[in-house]
């Protein structure tokens, strides 16, 4: 059996963890060591929702994958992928 929609909601959340990966970089690389508080929180916000997005898609895509492998339908299988992206996509917006 192949996982053809799990593949697609992990590769769009690789390529988020990435993008969020790539915004702390770029923050260290801005400030520093900075010691004033907006650049602080600046990084702290960016290093939560990289961490938010670590913390939790491992399990969501072993969860997408054992239900697709148990036959869930496909629109369950999308629902279920287009809500874990778009609420880590809001975490890391908001």
């Amino acid at each position: 059996m192949s996982f053809e929609i799990t593949a697609i909601y992990s590769a769009l959340v690789a390529l988020l963890f990435v993008g969020l990966a790539a915004r702390v970089s770029q923050l260290r690389i801005k400030f520093g060591r900075s010691t004033d508080k907006e650049e602080l929180r600046s990084m702290e916000v960016a290093i939560r929702a990289h961490g938010n997005i670590a913390e939790h898609a491992a399990l969501t895509m072993i969860l997408l994958v054992l239900a697709e492998n148990t036959g869930a339908g496909a629109g369950f299988m999308h629902l279920m992928g287009s809500l874990f992206l778009l609420s880590r996509l809001a975490h890391a917006w908001g």
